[in-house]
């Protein structure tokens, strides 16, 4: 989480919805939801339309406990 953090205040613009939608995927792991919600808010905000940052919201407003990604992931 730390990389994300500081590859964002790195990154122009363009680029950082990506970044954003990534801190906020890796906040939402590590149970850091005022991280998430930062990461996700200021993404949008760039790029509302960015698909990472649309299902770090979706996780958000749905509540999702991290507990969840190990389903996902043996859904592979």
């Amino acid at each position: 989480m730390t990389l994300f953090q500081k590859v964002v205040g790195l990154v122009c613009d363009d680029a950082a919805p990506a970044v954003l939608g990534l801190l906020g995927l890796a906040a939402w792991l590590a149970g850091d939801g005022a991280l998430q919600v930062c990461a996700m808010e200021r993404g949008l905000v760039l790029n509302p339309n960015h698909s990472l940052l649309r299902l770090v919201e979706t996780i958000n407003v749905m509540g999702v406990a991290p507990s969840e990604w190990a389903k996902v992931q043996a859904v592979r």
